[in-house]
């Protein structure tokens, strides 16, 4: 498990605990942590695809859906720290 998985793992189940202590039922915690999650997911992408913008890297539509739709860490990670040295959008999906 890479660091970021690792920290997202703990993220996960430290919510969640958070939410059992609290007396929240299962149903809600497990509903809020998958909430949490994928707004996290779709942080990411966005910053990943908001990077690209600013830096005025044209962006096709194809690639902006692909990067929108990830939700594994393990991919929007190297992404992220890709994207503020790419020449081009084709750039953050190649393997250092």
């Amino acid at each position: 498990m890479t660091p970021a998985a690792a920290e997202l793992s703990l993220l996960r189940s430290k919510t969640a605990q958070q939410l059992r202590d609290r007396g929240y039922d299962e149903r809600y915690v497990q509903g809020y942590v998958e909430s949490f999650v994928e707004g996290f997911f779709e942080g990411t992408a966005k910053s990943v695809l908001t990077v690209l913008d600013q830096r005025g890297i044209e962006v096709s539509d194809t690639t902006r859906e692909h990067v929108a739709t990830c939700r594994d860490i393990e991919t929007l990670t190297p992404w992220l720290t890709r994207v503020g040295t790419a020449d081009s959008a084709d750039e953050i999906f190649l393997e250092a």
